[in-house]
């Protein structure tokens, strides 16, 4: 119990040490939202698919990438909380990908306004 404790410690005081980068992030997304929803028509359901597919394939690639960036390896992995602290952060970085992706996709892939003869 204590590892997790200090898993989510050192989550937590990361996210502090970094805060600007975190809020110039929840305001890119923001904006990103706003515009994609003040521009009709636009395709949420037909864009979300592609959405996720790119969110699992960066957290697919994150996993095997952040231990080099973090200066670990997979032989240093020991306990099943270094495997689940590489896929929780792995998907985060994949789920923070596809919630940008999603409204720029959408935006992609306006659907053109039916018009009638």
């Amino acid at each position: 119990m204590y590892q997790i404790w200090l898993g989510l410690n050192i989550l937590w005081e990361m996210a502090l040490e970094h805060r600007l980068l975190v809020v110039a992030y929840l305001l890119v997304a923001l904006v990103l939202y706003i515009y994609t929803l003040a521009r009709r028509p636009h395709s949420w359901k037909r864009s979300f698919r592609p959405a996720v597919v790119l969110g699992v394939l960066v957290a697919i690639l994150a996993f095997f990438v952040l231990p080099g960036q973090t200066d670990a390896s997979f032989a240093r992995f020991h306990q099943w909380l270094d495997w689940a602290l590489l896929t929780a952060m792995a998907l985060g970085v994949g789920l923070a990908l596809a919630v940008l992706a999603w409204p720029l996709i959408s935006l992609m892939r306006r659907q053109r306004p039916t018009q009638i003869a």
